[in-house]
């Protein structure tokens, strides 16, 4: 016998059925990857920045040299983009200026991935991405003037190396994943996390400011953080800090200025401040190692 309301079966095996394909024979044939390439002829050199107006899968195929200080060598203009930089390197000229290696132009633009290469020598970001849903894996980001990567709330900030930069990675409207990235060296803070933050399994040594620095309700576990400008972490509200080894800082190893929070299980050593200096009512300190 079938089923009573045989319609709605037959919808829902149809829909089941698309999901496990992939969905693609409803949408039609994957679009092609696009090419980034500079121009090989000198009469009609690459003009910067590289401008990417609809959403896609696109790849470097060759190193990209910005020379004018104030240009930005990509800038993504449209939602959905992913650019895998296929190891090449986006360079800029070293001397100051406002240029940027990869950008939205200054406007939030959603739903964007850079991965798979390197970006040094701008006078601003070496990736600024402002939108929500943004992604960053696998991109060596450093000497750059501004911050080595920034992003806006729910992105996934995954497995990079920002190093000497004017600033490390900000993420400071918050909500987002920061996994296993090294982050050394940066004029500015290590990490600014923002509010309700997932940060684990990072690296971040000598960086100018606060090693990490968040500000409401986020998870801060099983980092590294040594010989901070300022102190190893800072925390407004409501953070969790477990299992972390926060070591030679030149103010606290941790240090809260609002209440709530719970620091647990922690190694806090060889700091020129307080191991741990709460600021706030009702904070929870337990089973830490000084």
């Amino acid at each position: 016998m079938f089923p009573k309301n045989i319609w709605r079966w037959a919808l829902g095996l149809f829909l089941v059925g698309a999901a496990a394909g992939g969905g693609r024979w409803w949408l039609g044939p994957a679009p092609p990857v696009q090419e980034i390439r500079l121009r090989s002829s000198s009469f009609f050199p690459t003009q910067f920045p590289i401008s990417i107006h609809r959403p896609g899968q696109y790849r470097l195929m060759s190193d990209l040299v910005v020379t004018d200080p104030d240009a930005d060598a990509i800038q993504i203009l449209t939602y959905g983009v992913v650019v895998d930089l296929q190891g090449f390197t986006i360079s800029g000229p070293r001397r100051g200026g406002h240029g940027r290696g990869i950008s939205t132009g200054g406007v939030d633009r959603n739903y964007i991935t850079i991965r798979n290469g390197a970006i040094s020598g701008f006078g601003g970001a070496g990736v600024a991405l402002p939108g929500l849903y943004q992604r960053v894996e696998h991109v060596h980001v450093h000497h750059n003037g501004g911050d080595g990567i920034a992003v806006g709330p729910h992105s996934a900030i995954v497995d990079n190396r920002i190093i000497s930069n004017g600033g490390g990675l900000n993420v400071s409207r918050g909500e987002s994943l920061i996994w296993r990235n090294t982050i050394q060296r940066n004029a500015g803070h290590g990490i600014d996390g923002g509010g309700v933050s997932w940060i684990e399994r990072n690296t971040i040594e000598d960086n100018g400011g606060e090693g990490i620095f968040v500000t409401v309700g986020s998870l801060l576990r099983a980092n590294i953080v040594r010989r901070s400008g300022r102190n190893g972490l800072l925390l407004g509200t409501f953070s969790t800090v477990e299992d972390n080894e926060i070591h030679g800082s030149r103010e606290a190893g941790v240090m809260t200025y609002g209440k709530s929070n719970r620091i647990i299980g922690n190694r806090i050593t060889d700091n020129l401040g307080s191991g741990a200096k709460l600021g706030g009512p009702e904070n929870y300190l337990a089973r830490n190692t000084f």
